[in-house]
């Protein structure tokens, strides 16, 4: 069984080796003409959409006990 710090681990993991599509929010502001085709992010980011990630695909925290995702509980 994994927990739930494991779960967005592998999110934030997964995000991060998959982002061809996106720069650093600090190398667009620099040269904004260079990268007009990429997203604009930033290690936040990545974590606001580690954390959305179940809300966006409408996992609730029941699915994700079910699913063998457990809550780390101090």
């Amino acid at each position: 069984m994994s927990t739930y710090t494991t779960f967005a681990k592998e999110k934030l993991l997964d995000l991060y080796s998959n982002h061809d599509h996106e720069v650093g929010s600090q190398l667009k502001l620099q040269k904004p003409e260079a990268y007009k085709d990429l997203q604009s992010t930033d290690c936040i980011t990545y974590s606001l959409r580690v954390w959305a990630t179940p809300l966006r695909n409408q996992v609730t925290a029941k699915q994700l006990r079910q699913s063998g995702i457990t809550e780390k509980r101090n």
